[in-house]
């Protein structure tokens, strides 16, 4: 993803667990501030134990939203993730512009996965409802 973005002209900052020659900033996201930030963009797949209702009470999104204020954010999760309840204020403020629901089945094993139902859910600051 990250060449797909640079050959659009895009200046991407990639990180991930280790530095894989990016030139990454090995951090805790929490770490970050609004003034320390090197993005205005997050694409990602997000850590949903710190996503879910239950166990990170959202705590990553709102932290994207309201301390780093990303203009722009797409965040691969479960279709059913928001059904998952405990999110009513979350949605009341900072709804999602759109979500692109996916259906594909991965087959790591060979004994025969069932189709696995996911979907981007994107967040634009100057397109919420």
């Amino acid at each position: 993803m990250v060449r797909e973005m640079e050959a659009l002209g895009l200046d991407v900052f990639a990180s991930d667990l280790v530095d894989r020659g990016f030139g990454a900033v090995i951090k805790n996201f929490y770490d970050f501030t609004l003034e320390t930030f090197p993005s205005y963009a997050i694409v990602t797949n997000p850590p949903f134990n710190e996503c879910n209702s239950r166990d990170g009470k959202g705590r990553w999104i709102w932290h994207a939203l309201e301390t780093l204020q990303v203009e722009y954010m797409a965040l691969l999760m479960n279709w059913s993730w928001p059904g998952a309840g405990g999110h009513e204020r979350l949605w009341a403020q900072h709804p999602p512009a759109r979500v692109y629901l996916m259906r594909w089945k991965i087959d790591f094993t060979g004994q025969g996965a069932p189709p696995m139902l996911n979907a981007w859910f994107v967040w634009e600051p100057d397109r919420r409802a």
